[in-house]
Order: structure tokens, then sequence, then C-alpha cells
């Protein structure tokens, strides 16, 4: 006989993923709103997440998402909590299709909390990474397409967007 604790299964909400400590174990659902395949072309294979209230990027998958999963589709996955310079992660992550019809995903849009943030490290804006945003009456002020920067200017504040060519090749 065994005596095993075994830990409550949990889904976590977007808040309680980002407390979470790197090499955590953690369990997130979202649409899927991006699609990684090393078949593509990219480095890895991964998954883009979308919630309301923010984004998880599934990284390091071992299966390749290509053919299985689709834009829309509502996916679980449980993997190990990362932070890689900044960028939340749920490494070696498995995933499970919860509803295979895909639905439309509406992108939030951060424009007034862009022009009101204090500076571009504001928790109302940071914590949108890998999920679907817009930004509206944005002046676009240069692009380094050879290194996938599109930097734009909005309300006296400058930031970027960056299309990572090692991931997501063009």
């Amino acid at each position: 006989v065994y005596n095993h604790k075994l830990p409550k299964f949990k889904e976590l909400s977007y808040a309680e993923y980002a407390a979470k400590e790197k090499g955590d174990s953690v369990v997130v659902k979202g649409i899927v709103v991006g699609i990684l395949s090393k078949d593509y072309g990219d480095t890895v294979n991964a998954l883009y997440l979308h919630t309301e209230e923010g984004g998880f990027y599934i990284y390091g998958m071992e299966e390749n998402p290509k053919g299985k999963y689709e834009m829309g589709m509502e996916v679980r996955a449980t993997g190990e909590f990362d932070n890689y310079n900044g960028t939340l992660e749920v490494k070696n992550a498995t995933c499970e299709i919860l509803n295979a019809t895909p639905v439309a995903v509406t992108p939030v849009d951060l424009t007034e909390a862009y022009k009101a943030a204090e500076d571009l490290k504001a928790d109302s804006i940071l914590g949108k990474q890998s999920m679907l945003v817009t930004i509206k009456g944005v002046t676009i002020s240069d692009i380094n397409a050879s290194k996938g920067y599109y930097h734009f200017e909005l309300g006296g504040k400058k930031a970027y967007s960056r299309i990572s060519s090692s991931n997501c090749p063009l």
C-alpha cells in the first residue's frame, strides 16, 4: 500500500499563474490564437492561448501542434511555469482539446490603458503578453523588419512590437 497525497487539480486564473515560481506545476486553459510548429519553420512547437484576463505562451511542446490544433479551439495545458526574460511560459507542456469547435476571438483594446499608463511597465499593459490585443491610433515611428521590430508612438509614449524571426518566420 502506497500512502501518497495527490495535489488538488486546479486550472489557474491568469493572476494565479503569473504569481507562480519558476518550476511550479501549472494548469491553464484558453483559446488558441497562435500556433508555432517546427514543420512551419519555427524553432519550437508552441501555442499562444488567449483569455480575457491574460494570455499563456505554451512553449517547447514535445508534440507537434500542426494539424491537431486550430485557431479558436479551447485548450488546456499542463506544464512547468517559467519566466524567460520577462516572458511568462508554460514550459514542456502537454495539451488537450476541450472544445474543437473554433470560436472567434476579439482582440482586447488596450488603447486607453496604454495612454493612461504611467510607464510601459504598468500592470495594466504588461500582463497582456501572449494574447490578442489592439492599440488604436498609433503612429509608426520606425521599422526594422530584418530584426522584427515595429516601433510606434501614442500619447507621448514610445514602444515596439517584435515578431521573433526565430519563432515566427515571416
